[in-house]
């Protein structure tokens, strides 16, 4: 899974929209403690593998969620991250060393405000990666 979560990284590069948005502040798993807002995180939610009639495992379907933060009093800064979000990873094409890209569509969204007024905009997408 590493070369699947370097290929999101290279994908936000440093001249992108969203990148700029989050001031490159992208992040697997966590942010760091103290990290400024706004940021966006992404992790493996699941990974199933696929296997052929061999008992090999050709494919990789993975759920992969990005949270969007930010600690604006309104919505509009997390939606408008969100928005650029989904515009470099709706149905992008991901290199991905020793694997082939199948697709990467977006499967669920959700907005929502924590107990600290936080804003959170999440992002599910499936991934589907064959071994080369």
């Amino acid at each position: 899974m590493e070369d699947l979560f370097k290929s999101i990284y290279d994908e936000c590069g440093s001249g992108t929209d969203l990148y700029i948005a989050i001031n490159g502040r992208l992040f697997l798993s966590e942010a760091p403690q103290g990290t400024e807002f706004p940021y966006c995180v992404f992790f493996l939610v699941s990974g199933v593998p696929i296997y052929d009639l061999n008992e090999n495992i050709p494919v990789e379907d993975c759920l992969i969620q990005f949270n969007v933060y930010s600690d604006k009093n309104g919505a509009g800064e997390v939606t408008n991250i969100y928005e650029k979000l989904i515009a470099l990873y709706d149905w992008c094409t991901l290199t991905i060393a020793h694997y082939d890209h199948i697709s990467m569509n977006r499967e669920g969204q959700m907005l929502m405000k924590d107990e600290d007024n936080r804003w959170q905009y999440s992002a599910t997408y499936r991934v589907l990666i064959e071994k080369t």
